[in-house]
């Protein structure tokens, strides 16, 4: 799984894993399910940047990913998005913590509880090949 992760993120920049304790950690105190392969991923890199054709993609670490959750709930926003990603410029990319495990959306995020968010895929794998398809 990893491998099909690296040749899909091939000239990232990437970051030293997350435990396997800290990414349960953050699964339970934001009430999400991520998919499998996103675990795999984030143990083998907390958060990475590059490009996916010619599109820009940046993946958070754990703790951007906990505190975006926190400012979204402090501001009185009630989704159940919990961002992870982004464009770098106008669209974000979540998991919708409704289902288990989540699945991945993309969403405008200044407008986050207003916007109906466009489902991507099931699992994080399928989020890249998504792009990949769509980047070229």
């Amino acid at each position: 799984m990893i491998e099909r992760i690296k040749q899909l993120t091939n000239g990232f920049f990437f970051h030293t894993g997350a435990s396997l304790d800290s990414i349960a950690e953050i699964q339970a105190n934001l009430h999400v399910t991520f998919p499998n392969d996103y675990v795999d991923f984030l143990s083998y890199s907390d958060g990475a940047d590059g490009y996916i054709g010619n599109a820009y993609l940046k993946l958070f670490n754990l703790d951007r990913i906990a505190r975006l959750r926190q400012q979204t709930l402090a501001s009185g926003v009630k989704s159940e998005l919990i961002l992870f990603g982004s464009d770098g410029a106008t669209w974000s990319y979540a998991f919708d913590s409704r289902l288990s495990p989540a699945p991945i959306v993309g969403v405008d995020p200044i407008v986050l509880e207003d916007t109906p968010p466009e489902r991507y895929a099931e699992t994080f794998i399928g989020f890249l090949e998504y792009l990949e398809s769509q980047r070229k």
